[in-house]
């Protein structure tokens, strides 16, 4: 999901439970194997322990982070089971558009 945070495009990294609620968001400019390995050590760090499964969109740097750093967990990409995340970006959305954007990067990793 993209947001504008001051007119300019930042990627939220989004991480999701399995009851599909909002766990982190994680503002980064790119989209890519370097800015995948911190969201994930981030949100490892504030979760229980390693999970047993990760679903991903087809994006190529979850397979980068995927490999190095727990390389033991399922990694899912199937169509249709990504639709928990996605449908966390409703609240996002809905706020994003009663602000008229985001006006600092805080203001959107705090929301």
């Amino acid at each position: 999901m993209f947001v504008k945070i001051q007119g300019k495009q930042y990627y939220l990294w989004t991480a999701v439970n399995k009851g599909g609620e909002v766990v982190d968001i994680f503002p980064r400019k790119r989209r890519d194997g370097k800015a995948a390995k911190p969201f994930f050590k981030r949100f490892w760090r504030k979760s229980t322990g390693e999970p047993r499964k990760l679903v991903t969109d087809k994006l190529r740097s979850y397979n980068v982070a995927h490999s190095k750093l727990i390389p033991d967990t399922i990694h899912d990409t199937t169509q249709y089971v990504i639709n928990r995340a996605e449908l966390s970006h409703v609240p996002t959305r809905v706020r994003e558009r009663g602000m008229m954007k985001f006006k600092w990067m805080e203001q959107a990793h705090g929301f």
